[in-house]
C-alpha cells in the first residue's frame, strides 16, 4: 500500500480533486433527482432540446435549469452540443418513464425528502448499527409507506421498474419449463410474472405480496393476458406464504430484511412448499475483496432505509441451511446478480 506522505504534490492534487468529486455526490444525485421528477428526459425522447424550451415546458427558472443540465452533461447524464441544447446519453434514457428498466423513480426516491432525511442520520447507524429511516421518522420504511401513500406510489414504481431490468436476465437464465405453477413471493405489481407466464403458456401463477401492493398487479396481468392464469394474494410472508407452488421465487426481497426476518421469510416458503418443489432466490452477491461492486452500495442503502443487508454466497448458503434448504446451484446472469436454487432440505 503506498504511503499518502510520499505522493507527489501533482498526486496530491489529483486526490483532492477526486475526494472534492465523491464529497459533491450529494448534489448530483438531486440534480438527476430533480431533472426525473421534472419530466426532462420523457420531453427530449424525440431528440435535444434546449434550456430555454425545458425550462418553459417545465414551468422553471431557465438560468438555474441551465446550470444543473450543465452538470449532468459533464456527469454523462445528457449530452450537451455546440449550440446548447441538451439531448439523452444512454444513462439518461434510463430515466424516461416509458423505457424497460426506467430508474426515473428510483431517481425521484433517491431525491424525496423521506429517503434524504434517513442518510442525513447516517452516522447514527455507522455508531449504533441500526436503520437510519427509524433515526430519522422514529419508525420502519414499511410502516411509514403504509401511512404515506404518495411515497408508497414512488416505491412501488421504483421496485416494478427494478425488477422489469431484470426480467430478461432471470427468463434467459433460469428454465420455467415443466413448472405446473410459479408461485412470485414479494412479487409486487407482477411485471417478472406477467412476463413469464406469457413465455411459458402451460404455466399457472400465484402472485403474493402485500394486499395494497398485489392489487397493482391485476391490470398489468390482464394487459399481458394471462390474469385468468394468475391467483392474486394479498399477505404477509413474515406469517404466511399460499400453498400450491411447483417453483416459488423471491426476487431482491431478502436483501430488505436482516437475517432473523428473513430467515422468517424462508421458513414460510419452506412450510407452503410442503417438502416438495424448488425455490430461487435473486439477488446480488457480495464479492470478495474492496473493488467497488454494486452489492457494496446496495448493502449500505440497505442499512440506511430497511436494516437488510446484501450477502455473499456462503451467507446465503448459511441463511438457507437454517430455514429448512439445500441450495442445488448457483446461476450468474450477464445483468450482474445471480439467482440462487434451492430445496426443501430432507432434514429440513
Amino acid at each position: 500500500m503506498d504511503n499518502p506522505g510520499t505522493r507527489t504534490a501533482q498526486v496530491d492534487r489529483q486526490a483532492a480533486g477526486r475526494l472534492q468529486r465523491l464529497l459533491f455526490g450529494a448534489g448530483i444525485t438531486q440534480a438527476i433527482s430533480a431533472v426525473a421528477a421534472l419530466g426532462i428526459p420523457d420531453l427530449l425522447m424525440d431528440g435535444p432540446r434546449s434550456c430555454a424550451e425545458l425550462a418553459a415546458a417545465t414551468r422553471t427558472h431557465e438560468p438555474t435549469l441551465y446550470r444543473v443540465l450543465r452538470v449532468l452533461a459533464g456527469e454523462g447524464v445528457l449530452a450537451q452540443d455546440e449550440r446548447d441544447d441538451f439531448g439523452l446519453t444512454s444513462v439518461g434514457n434510463l430515466l424516461r418513464s416509458d423505457c424497460v428498466g426506467s430508474q426515473r423513480a428510483s431517481a425521484i426516491m433517491k431525491g424525496s425528502p423521506w429517503e434524504w432525511a434517513a442518510w442525513g442520520v447516517f452516522r447514527s447507524s455507522v455508531e449504533d448499527g441500526q436503520t437510519a429511516f427509524r433515526h430519522a421518522h422514529g419508525l420502519a420504511l414499511f410502516d411509514y409507506l403504509h401511512g404515506h401513500p404518495d411515497a408508497a406510489a414512488i416505491f412501488n414504481d421504483m421496485m416494478t421498474g427494478l425488477t422489469s431490468a431484470k426480467c430478461d436476465a432471470i427468463l434467459r437464465a433460469y428454465d420455467f419449463s415443466g413448472v405446473g405453477t410459479y408461485a412470485d413471493v414479494g412479487g409486487g405489481h407482477g411485471v417478472l410474472m406477467a412476463r413469464a407466464l406469457a413465455a411459458y403458456p402451460g404455466m399457472h401463477g400465484i402472485l403474493f405480496d402485500l394486499p395494497s401492493v398485489a392489487e397493482g398487479a391485476r391490470p398489468r396481468l390482464q394487459a399481458a393476458g394471462v390474469a385468468d392464469r394468475c391467483r392474486v394474494v394479498g399477505g404477509s410472508f413474515l406469517e404466511a406464504v399460499p400453498i400450491g407452488g411447483d417453483l416459488y421465487s423471491l426476487v431482491s426481497v431478502l436483501l430488505n430484511w436482516e437475517d432473523g426476518q428473513a430467515e422468517t421469510i424462508l421458513r414460510a416458503c419452506h412450510a407452503a412448499m410442503q417438502g416438495r418443489g424448488r425455490l430461487i432466490v435473486v439477488d446480488w452477491l457480495v464479492p470478495p475483496g474492496s473493488d467497488p461492486h454494486p452489492s457494496k452500495y446496495l448493502d449500505l442503502q440497505m442499512l440506511v432505509l430497511f436494516g437488510g443487508r446484501q450477502r455473499t454466497e456462503p451467507q446465503f448458503a448459511d441463511l438457507l441451511t437454517r430455514s429448512g434448504f439445500k441450495v442445488s446451484r448457483v446461476i450468474g446472469t450477464p445483468a450482474g446478480f445471480s439467482i440462487i436454487e434451492a430445496a426443501p432440505s430432507p432434514a429440513g
